[in-house]
């Protein structure tokens, strides 16, 4: 078979598919609203140079040797666009040597297939080296349309390849391209690289997968305990699977599994509301009873309780009936669940809330006065 016939046989489908894939908005263009400024930026149409007067002088310079004619036909204002472009490209200036050969290809030069693929080899170049790889990938397929035995394209469209990590991409085209010149030891190499590369996102992509599966099928478990429990939440399914991924309270935690599957442990905020504090229990399982952390909790006096008016014996802890808008008392031998079972506590944001106070306290009285009034 021909190299033309091999080449062919590839091309149009193929590459048309490559340009589906990687189809996106040119954003580095001139638009209506910026044309203006873009061309003061581009040193050929500045009306002034620089203040960093290094910044671009041996590029305008040799700009200003090109010789601009207004007779100049399409092809020829296409080549000078070209070599203003290849003079941007020398002197690292690849966004604006991106608008030269963005000109040039706007000139009606559609016939010269050699010119066309060597203008968007040239783009594609320099869109590489500002890290638009889509917008690279993109002028290699069109430079290897116009001109199939062009090479230059092809190993930029693998390289190209290789950094979107689209390492069976990279693969096709290093294989065009050995097809044109089967000892190009730069393909071969990154053929070798991208097949190594392949085998290691495979095997990274199958563990994340599972890992995925499993985290998915632990938070099903949750929620189809939690229901099972009799365990009213705020938020739907969904809603609360995707809590157990973004947990809101600042410690990040969740409800979690115990490790036989059958019982759960609750991230669990205490408030106390006279002294404006909380405690933030990571990890309070559904069996353990209020006195089990009160005691722990109030072991010591905390830093805010000077008057050790908070001891285990002296408080006493609530939660809000949603459904009756009212504060209801909870005993310390309690256990976590059975408290979230009880009628209207409701589960909001993935963590059970619990308001704590010194009982028969002036500020309990009041507390509950204002709570009734408000609800």
């Amino acid at each position: 078979m021909s190299l033309e016939a091999a080449l062919g046989e590839t091309d149009d489908a193929t590459l048309d598919l490559f340009l589906e894939k990687i189809r996106t908005e040119y954003k580095d263009g001139w638009t209506e609203e910026n044309w203006e400024e873009e061309m003061e930026k581009h040193p050929l149409f500045m009306t002034k140079l620089p203040e960093d007067s290094d910044e671009l002088p041996s590029c305008v310079e040799a700009i200003r040797q090109l010789k601009w004619d207004p007779d100049d036909t399409p092809k020829e204002k296409a080549v000078k666009l070209k070599d203003e472009g290849n003079l941007f490209f020398r002197a690292k200036k690849y966004s604006d040597s991106v608008v030269s050969y963005t000109m040039a290809l706007k000139e009606n030069i559609e016939d010269d297939h050699e010119l066309m693929s060597t203008l968007h080899q040239n783009r594609a170049a320099a869109h590489y080296y500002l890290k638009n790889y889509r917008s690279s990938l993109s002028d290699c397929v069109f430079a290897k349309k116009f001109n199939q035995k062009n090479i230059k394209p092809i190993y930029k469209g693998a390289e190209c390849c290789f950094e979107l990590k689209n390492y069976d991409d990279c693969i096709k085209w290093c294989d065009w391209g050995l097809l044109i010149n089967s000892e190009d030891n730069k393909l071969r190499e990154l053929r070798s690289k991208a097949e190594s590369n392949k085998k290691i996102y495979e095997r990274e992509k199958r563990k994340k997968e599972t890992l995925e599966r499993k985290k998915n099928e632990k938070n099903s478990k949750i929620w189809n305990l939690i229901k099972k429990k009799g365990i009213s939440v705020q938020e739907k399914e969904k809603s609360f699977l995707d809590l157990l991924e973004n947990p809101v309270n600042p410690q990040q935690k969740v409800v979690d599994l115990t490790d036989d599957e059958q019982m759960l442990n609750w991230p669990v905020l205490f408030l106390y509301p006279e002294v404006g504090q909380t405690d933030f229990i990571e990890s309070f399982n559904e069996n353990s009873t209020f006195e089990d952390h009160l005691s722990l909790m109030f072991n010591q006096s905390p830093e805010w309780d000077q008057q050790k008016n908070y001891l285990t014996s002296t408080v006493q802890v609530y939660y809000e009936n949603r459904n009756k808008g009212k504060l209801v008392k909870l005993r310390h031998k309690m256990t976590l669940l059975e408290a979230l079972k009880q009628d209207g506590m409701i589960v909001q944001m993935g963590t059970p809330n619990f308001i704590v106070m010194v009982k028969n306290s002036s500020f309990e009285k009041l507390y509950i006065e204002k709570f009734n009034e408000i609800n």
